[in-house]
């Protein structure tokens, strides 16, 4: 399915911006895109709108840069994975806008160490004695 999509991408790329060509390549795309099954997914009451900025990021920046530095590609990333990228910064942003904490590790307790590790100086002084 990704060399289908890489090939629906360079397709779409083909075609001047802005043209009736392109935004129905541009439709084929996200169709294969999303039934693909390959979008991250999260169950989160913000999903879908964090989806749609990630809809039309893609169709800004796919083959041209008009709201970032550079255009997707290729030879970096799947288009999936340039998605999943930005869809994860969005759901982050909204998160935060909700107040809801991350779902990093911040939260998990670290590890303590002994009361009292032995010196492995000593140790190694002991064994060689």
């Amino acid at each position: 399915m990704s060399d289908t999509l890489g090939k629906l991408v360079e397709k779409t790329c083909q075609h001047p911006p802005g043209s009736c060509e392109r935004r129905r390549s541009l439709s084929r795309l996200v169709r294969a895109i999303e039934q693909s099954g390959k979008l991250w997914k999260e169950n989160v009451p913000y999903y879908e709108e964090a989806k749609q900025q990630m809809w039309l990021y893609c169709c800004r920046n796919l083959c041209e840069a008009t709201t970032t530095k550079e255009p997707y590609n290729p030879a970096l990333s799947r288009v999936t994975t340039w998605l999943d990228n930005y869809l994860k910064r969005r759901l982050y942003d909204l998160r935060v806008e909700n107040g809801q904490p991350s779902p990093d590790f911040n939260n998990i307790p670290e590890p303590s160490a002994p009361p009292q590790t032995p010196p492995i100086l000593e140790d190694v002084e002991d064994w060689v004695k």
